[in-house]
């Protein structure tokens, strides 16, 4: 609660610059739901109301006429060269990015129910008209009719750059902004991949992408180091457990609980373990 104040009032941090780093404002708000969802405090929610007003109308400036977030100041374009769109730093997304679109539609999910709290009913109407749109232009635009599953993110020139980003996916079935059977087409897709690879068993967890990641969608900076290692290299390839819950939720929910419960078990082993 104490962080949550901080980066709603405008706290300094990593990603600060919410014209970049489009995950920002929306995670921010999703926390402060959580928040108020599991111990509502009326008092610490009129505290935070500015920051809840102000990060629900940046999030809103971001949609375009498509109906989605996008980021206007990276262009996601291979060999643009430019760091992230998101958290995942060292991979070049931007512009129509799938991570921030699906934390955008969490996040204005629940800003229509605090703002509505705050006596913010026209803002919070915005909010969920703006989120009961999404689910059609995110398939539309970031939907990989090739493989089945959600793409990284449409750069600015129309094109899908999609490395089988199984986090990107986690959080677009958990969430439910990608329609049940979509979604599960998807996961099923993915895990299909994924035994093909021979990741059966993943007590670490199942790696952030299962192809690689082409060079000229990496910062300049990362592709010159990484020329003699493409992939299983940090953001490419490596293992990210703190994504694994979404995952496990996401298939949970869209009917692959078997794979659900082994993937659970393979991380409380890998735990155990102690690896």
């Amino acid at each position: 609660r104490f962080t949550i104040e901080r980066a709603l009032l405008d706290g300094s941090g990593y990603g600060y610059w919410r014209n970049l780093y489009l995950d920002g404002d929306p995670v921010l708000l999703s926390a402060a739901g959580r928040i108020h969802q599991v111990r509502p405090d009326a008092d610490w929610l009129r505290r935070v109301r500015p920051g809840l007003v102000e990060a629900a109308e940046r999030i809103l400036d971001t949609v375009g006429p498509e109906g989605l977030a996008v980021c206007r100041d990276l262009s996601g374009d291979s060999g643009s060269g430019r760091w992230s769109s998101n958290a995942c730093d060292v991979v070049g997304f931007g512009h129509m990015d799938a991570y921030v679109n699906a934390w955008t539609y969490r996040a204005l999910r629940n800003a229509a129910a605090l703002l509505k709290a705050t006596g913010e009913a026209p803002l919070a109407a915005r909010c969920r008209a703006v989120a009961e749109a999404m689910p059609a232009p995110f398939a539309k635009y970031l939907l990989n009719p090739d493989t089945g599953w959600v793409a990284g993110w449409r750069s600015r020139d129309g094109q899908l750059h999609d490395a089988a980003y199984v986090w990107v996916n986690a959080f677009a079935c958990a969430f439910g902004v990608l329609e049940r059977g979509l979604a599960r087409r998807a996961l099923t897709r993915l895990e299909a991949l994924r035994a093909r690879m021979g990741l059966r068993d993943c007590p670490l967890g199942v790696p952030v992408n299962l192809l690689p990641i082409p060079e000229a969608d990496q910062p300049r900076q990362v592709s010159a180091g990484a020329a003699a290692a493409r992939f299983e290299l940090f953001c490419n390839g490596a293992v990210w457990p703190g994504v694994m819950q979404y995952y496990i939720r996401a298939l949970a929910t869209c009917g692959l609980k078997a794979n659900a419960r082994k993937l659970a078990r393979d991380l409380e082993e890998g735990y155990l373990s102690d690896v």
